[in-house]
């Protein structure tokens, strides 16, 4: 009696199923796991820009500007010795994330005209990026005397929902 060795039509139709059905499983998490980490590196870079503005600046001994250009991306500059701007880098805007404010250190929206500059000695113009990203608005106050970065929500309710430290206590 010889023996066959392989597998019948009906073993190879059940595992392409469940290939099948995985793939239906996790083609739509895949895609929005995507989004979530292009939007969070976005956020993550926006914090960078404004740190590597801050060391820049000490590093040159010049004064490094962080502003935004016609098509809503966050520029990096300084002006050299033949007083021409130098664009250092750039952060350009991805599908669902805005900024939806620019505001100088006083609160005054600025637009498309806002600027921040930061100066060797670590100070800062000073001033705020508001990012909103499905309804959700977050705002990047930079502070003047220091040039570094507080992140403010300011969607009430995310406000209201966070818990002050202490006072969540375990189960036992």
């Amino acid at each position: 009696m010889s023996r066959r060795h392989g597998f019948t039509l009906i073993e190879l139709s059940a595992v392409v199923l469940v290939l099948a059905l995985l793939a239906a499983f996790l083609t739509p998490n895949l895609g929005r796991s995507l989004v979530a980490n292009q939007r969070r590196n976005y956020r993550a870079g926006l914090l960078r820009m404004v740190a590597d503005a801050r060391r820049q600046a000490a590093q040159t001994g010049t004064a490094i500007t962080m502003g935004v250009s016609d098509d809503g991306a966050f520029q990096l500059s300084a002006v050299n010795a033949d007083n021409e701007e130098n664009v250092l880098s750039t952060l350009a805007p991805i599908d669902g994330v805005e900024a939806s404010g620019l505001y100088l250190k006083d609160g005054t929206e600025a637009g498309n005209d806002w600027l921040v500059k930061f100066y060797p000695d670590g100070t800062s113009d000073g001033g705020a990026i508001d990012i909103s990203e499905n309804g959700d608005e977050i705002r990047y106050q930079i502070q003047p005397a220091t040039g570094l970065v507080a992140i403010v929500s300011t969607d009430t309710e995310f406000q209201e929902d966070r818990w002050p430290a202490g006072e969540f206590t375990g189960g036992g």
